[in-house]
Formats: structure tokens, C-alpha cells, sequence
């Protein structure tokens, strides 16, 4: 079976990799046309203030809801937010050409499933952050950037920008920036190359089926 590995940082880095978008997750976005319309920015800022409330709420409880818990209370916020589709064919590269539409459905399916996990990994508690939106910009390929950052007591802050595009079912975000520069997808997109070209899409599937499974196994 194709293996993705999983190390944890420090908690402290964990945290801030994850109040940084690690959920989502990372992607380049796809070449192409731009999207027909950007998303207004009203409706990118609130897209983010909603999932940032969400992730807020979840860290403030962390500790009594488990990780068990954490998956079900992201489950429906993360889904709302990121748009897997896109960012599943941005990450995949090849393997998502060549494979057939049931396969993109079930890698699209999987990286949420992933995505979900690895906020219930990583946002494990509370220590005083705020999640603070800066404002928007125009982003690539007719996006709009959300652009903010994490204050945290006595740490450096981290920006972060938010890629929204406007969909069929209205904005969602296709990757995240750490830094400025830094995408989520890219990172996975390298990271997945390999497994993608020996196993295909149904290979990369299975690998981060098992992936989720592991982060989410309770002793």
C-alpha cells in the first residue's frame, strides 16, 4: 500500500502550521482560463470570518471534544470553505488527467476527508490567538486574496492570504499562502508526485485514506 508520511512538529509549531491553513491544504492553482467573475469582496471576507469563527470555537474546546469530536465540529465549516475539486486537481497533476471522472470524485472526496483530519490533528488548543483579516486584493487568474494574520501573545505574527474563487456554488477557497508566498497546494502537489506517477489517482486515494485513518485513531 502507497505511504504519505505524517510527521508532527513541536505543539506549538503544529498550531501555528495549522492556524495558517494546514487544513486545506495546499494547492497551486490549475492552468487555464481565470474564473469568469472574482468573488466580491464582502462575500471573500465573510467566507473567512466564518471559517475562522468556526476554528476559533473548536480550539477553545479542544481539549473536551477530543479529536473524534474536532473532526465532526470542522467537518461541515471546512467543507463550506475550501473548495476540494479544484484544489484535488491542482495537487494530483498528472494522475488526475489521466484518470476517469469516478476516480477525481473519490480523490476530491479524500482530500476533504484529509483536509478535515488534519484541522482536527493540529487545531488541539488554545492559547490566546486571534485570527485578524488585513483585506483583499486581486488575486491570480481573477481570485480575490483575503489577506490575514495570526496574533498570538508573544509570538511574531504570521500572515497568511487566503485564495478565493468564485464557484457554482458560490465563493470557496482553492489554496493558501503562508507568508505571502507559500501554497498549500504546491506543497502537497510535490509531496504526492511520486505516488501519483508508480499508483495513479486510485493509488494517491488510498494512501490518503490511510493517512486520515491514522490522524484520526484515538489510543
Amino acid at each position: 500500500m502507497p505511504q504519505l508520511s505524517h510527521s508532527l512538529p513541536s505543539v506549538s509549531r503544529r498550531r501555528l502550521l495549522a492556524l495558517a491553513g494546514a487544513a486545506a491544504l495546499v494547492a497551486v492553482l490549475p492552468r487555464g482560463p481565470v474564473w469568469a467573475q472574482a468573488p466580491a469582496d464582502s462575500a471573500a471576507v465573510a467566507l473567512i470570518e466564518t471559517y475562522q469563527a468556526a476554528l476559533l470555537d473548536v480550539m477553545q474546546r479542544a481539549e473536551a471534544l477530543g479529536i473524534q469530536g474536532r473532526a465532526e465540529a470542522l467537518d461541515d465549516p471546512v467543507r463550506a470553505t475550501f473548495d476540494f475539486s479544484r484544489m484535488a486537481r491542482a495537487a494530483a497533476g498528472r494522475a488526475w488527467r489521466d484518470a476517469a471522472e469516478a476516480e477525481r470524485a473519490a480523490m476530491a472526496r479524500a482530500f476533504g476527508d484529509y483536509s478535515v483530519a488534519v484541522h482536527a490533528d493540529r487545531f488541539d488548543g488554545f492559547s490566546g490567538e486571534r485570527f485578524v483579516i488585513d483585506g483583499t486584493a486581486p488575486g491570480p487568474a481573477g481570485t480575490t486574496l483575503v489577506r490575514t494574520h495570526i496574533d498570538r501573545p508573544d509570538v511574531e505574527n504570521v500572515p497568511i492570504d487566503y485564495v478565493v474563487a468564485e464557484g457554482d456554488d458560490g465563493p470557496a477557497v482553492v489554496d493558501v499562502l503562508l507568508k505571502g508566498s507559500i501554497s498549500e497546494v504546491a506543497l502537497r502537489r510535490s509531496e504526492w508526485a511520486s505516488i501519483g506517477a508508480r499508483d495513479g489517482l486510485s493509488g494517491l486515494v488510498t494512501a490518503l485514506d490511510s493517512l486520515t485513518a491514522r490522524m484520526l485513531k484515538t489510543p
